[in-house]
């Protein structure tokens, strides 16, 4: 069982985080060139679309030490059920090592995935979670990072349609010439989004300077 264990190190899933919140001063701090950037509203309806045609998970991240554990002892109890059930079917004891350790190796990179350091509870993050992946996966790819190659797969999103009834808005974060990015951002998506309702597009409201 412990091998089981042991190789959730080496399993390769790959998640795209959403935040709640369109306009988090964290947000822009951390994930921005010093602020500058865009937040990009979904649909609730599409990334389930988005999620159900890859096959992943969505769900929001859980940030409650008391409730992990919870969750972990439940998957614990249900996998030692799992196990007496193979064991009443006379299977040998190798035989049930594996089945269990499988089982509970699945499980509990499903429920880890959505695990998350009680500090980063502002977020309210949301994220889609793929099944594991093998690096000859023909939507697995590498980028350029800032220190590493950086994995990450490559998920239909589009299938096809445009992205009409998929953005529900955006908000151009804190920038030194908001109502131009706000501007050209109507514009980029007026172009792109034709014979459509253009999503609404906001400034952030965030006095936050780093110019």
């Amino acid at each position: 069982m412990t091998n089981y264990v042991d190789a959730i190190n080496e399993a390769n899933i790959c998640a795209v985080s959403f935040c709640v919140d369109s306009d988090l001063l964290s947000q822009w701090r951390g994930y921005t060139d010093q602020g500058v950037g865009y937040f990009i509203g979904f649909h609730a309806n599409a990334l389930m679309d988005i999620a159900r045609n890859n096959t992943c998970q969505i769900a929001k991240c859980i940030y409650d030490q008391e409730l992990q554990l919870k969750i972990l002892d439940e998957l614990i109890d249900g996998v030692l059920i799992s196990a007496t059930k193979y064991w009443d079917n006379h299977t040998s004891t190798e035989d049930t090592q594996v089945a269990v350790g499988k089982e509970f190796n699945k499980a509990l990179i499903e429920c880890g995935a959505f695990f998350k350091d009680t500090a980063f509870k502002e977020e309210r993050e949301w994220r889609i979670v793929t099944s594991l992946k093998k690096y000859n996966d023909a939507g697995f790819c590498f980028r350029e990072g800032k220190s590493m190659l950086t994995p990450y797969f490559r998920l239909k999103i589009r299938n096809g349609e445009s992205w009409a009834n998929k953005i529900a808005g955006v908000t151009v974060g804190p920038c030194p010439h908001p109502e131009q990015a706000k501007r050209a951002v109507e514009g980029f998506l007026a172009k792109k989004i034709v014979g459509s309702p253009v999503p609404k597009v906001t400034v952030s409201k965030i006095p936050y300077r780093s110019w």
